[in-house]
């Protein structure tokens, strides 16, 4: 009864780190790398330049890559209409999302190849470029962006049991 007890308990406990971890989304393009991850839990990562070009590991266990196999074409299937919902509860829901996601970085520079327009970011970079924004223009051609999203998975899971539950 104790051993049950045990694993019931780790499981609960996974269960809870896997909603109240944060999820990151890191996107680096000066260095080709793109991740989408939880600390402990997975890490997709994707490099158009290395090979492979997808590494996913998870619980620290290196998945390896698979030959992709033919799919059989699947049958479409008559799907009634998503839940019926009043305008506010689906704003609620939008609302909601939006809000569990959280831009902790976001760094990125551009050349536009027009003059006028450059000029004209340039006047308006200071009122944008607040807190974690940093955005500029240059005149070399070379685009660049590092992007850090922090997501809440119990902040989304929480906005749609309300969206379920609510009228």
């Amino acid at each position: 009864m104790e051993i049950i007890g045990g694993i019931l308990l780790l499981i609960l406990g996974l269960i809870i780190w896997i909603i109240f971890k944060p999820i990151y989304l890191i996107v680096d393009t000066q260095n080709n790398k793109y991740t989408f991850s939880q600390v402990g839990t997975f890490h997709l990562s994707y490099s158009p330049v290395q090979r492979p070009r997808f590494k996913v590991k998870f619980f620290g266990i290196t998945i390896p890559n698979s030959e992709k196999s033919e799919k059989k074409p699947v049958r479409k299937k008559n799907r009634k209409p998503f839940i019926k919902r009043s305008l506010s509860s689906w704003i609620f829901l939008i609302k909601g999302l939006l809000k569990s996601f959280r831009v902790k970085k976001l760094v990125g520079t551009a050349d536009l190849d027009d003059v006028v327009l450059n000029s004209q970011l340039f006047a308006i970079y200071p009122f944008v470029n607040q807190g974690p924004v940093q955005l500029t223009t240059n005149f070399n051609n070379t685009y660049f962006l590092d992007l850090i999203i922090e997501a809440r998975l119990n902040k989304m899971l929480y906005t749609f049991i309300i969206f379920l539950t609510k009228k």
